[in-house]
């Protein structure tokens, strides 16, 4: 308590001053200064970007088809398993086949011994060289349709086309498909894709190889991509570019189809004068900014470059060194006698 009586006593004598003064001034009819904050101008870096949004895509999908109808007799994978190129994955009944093939393997020994001996016989002049052609033909008509065997019953296997995930399955063993049905769909998710669309102004800047940052909508997670392909052409309708992203060392949560906000720097400067968006003032004749000097408030004319979301890049009208208020600005007009507070960028304001 003592010492709460103590700063008390210490601060009457300023309160009384304050007051004496506030009111020494009124009786003068001198309106009292109004405390603003102030931001001098120093050069900033500033980069200008264009965001706009995209969708994840994986690096390869496909629905998995049979190429033949049949009835499935084996499915050699789980919903969510990883599966390498070339993996069985869904086998169909192909006893038909099967015993078309050993039909066909013993008829092909026999041509394959017969054309050997005719081919000694002519060699011995012991045939004509009509009969041993008609051997070799029948050796390799049988030959060719065990090819064309052996490749009916590859498409009685569905095999996986490239290294990736499974997802959910959509058959079960029995079923018979069709070349319509879909057994389930295979992705590769290393590297993920996005897709995203730049305004055709932009078509000459945003190009392969071109940085873009991401912000997945979902966590907030972040990013960084490349661009490694754009459209071939501007679309006539919406006058915008389609393009490309690459994106690794993406998480879990990354997954295609979802949403993400894109960035692309467009441009860098280093000496730009920045100041917070509640600064600039709108006028009839354009925009101005306040400013401080010799204590007194004089409203600038000023041309805006790049906004970001929080400042404004003064292209004209300012200079560095310039005290700019950034608060109380409902309280002032032109010649009002200020109190300023200087404060830096790094307060936000």
């Amino acid at each position: 308590m003592n010492e709460l009586m103590k700063y008390l006593l210490l601060l009457l004598p300023v309160l009384f001053l304050s007051c004496s003064e506030n009111k020494t001034q009124k009786m003068a009819g001198v309106a009292p200064k109004i405390p603003v904050e102030v931001l001098v101008l120093e050069p900033s870096t500033l980069t200008d970007l264009y965001k706009t949004s995209g969708v994840l895509q994986a690096n390869e999908e496909v629905d998995l088809h049979p190429e033949t109808s049949g009835r499935i007799v084996s499915i050699s994978f789980s919903e969510g398993q990883t599966v390498k190129s070339g993996d069985l994955l869904v086998k169909l009944n192909d006893a038909d086949l099967q015993a078309q093939l050993a039909k066909n393997k013993i008829q092909e020994k026999l041509a394959r011994e017969d054309e050997a001996r005719k081919k000694e016989l002519l060699a011995k002049k012991m045939i004509s060289q009509e009969e041993y052609d008609k051997s070799a033909s029948a050796f390799e008509s049988l030959n060719a349709d065990q090819n064309l065997l052996k490749a009916q019953i590859a498409k009685t296997e569905i095999r996986a086309p490239f290294t990736g995930k499974i997802g959910v399955r959509l058959v079960s063993p029995g079923s018979f498909l069709s070349t319509a049905s879909i057994v389930a769909t295979l992705v590769d998710i290393d590297p993920l894709k996005v897709e995203f669309a730049v305004p055709e102004r932009l078509s000459s800047v945003v190009k392969s190889g071109t940085p873009v940052s991401l912000t997945l909508n979902s966590t907030g997670e972040q990013l960084t991509a490349k661009v490694f392909a754009t459209d071939s052409r501007v679309d006539p309708v919406n006058r915008s570019l389609t393009v490309k992203a690459l994106v690794t060392g993406a998480g879990s949560s990354w997954i295609p189809g979802s949403l993400v906000s894109v960035s692309i720097g467009l441009s860098r400067l280093t000496d730009a004068l920045l100041v917070p968006s509640n600064a600039i003032v709108p006028d009839l004749t354009g925009q101005l900014i306040y400013t401080v000097i010799n204590g007194k408030v004089k409203p600038v004319p000023v041309q805006t470059g790049v906004r970001t979301e929080t400042q404004v890049q003064i292209t004209s009208g300012l200079s560095v060194g310039d005290s700019v208020i950034i608060s109380g600005l409902m309280q002032i007009r032109k010649g009002s006698s200020v109190v300023a507070r200087p404060v830096k960028p790094a307060d936000g304001k």
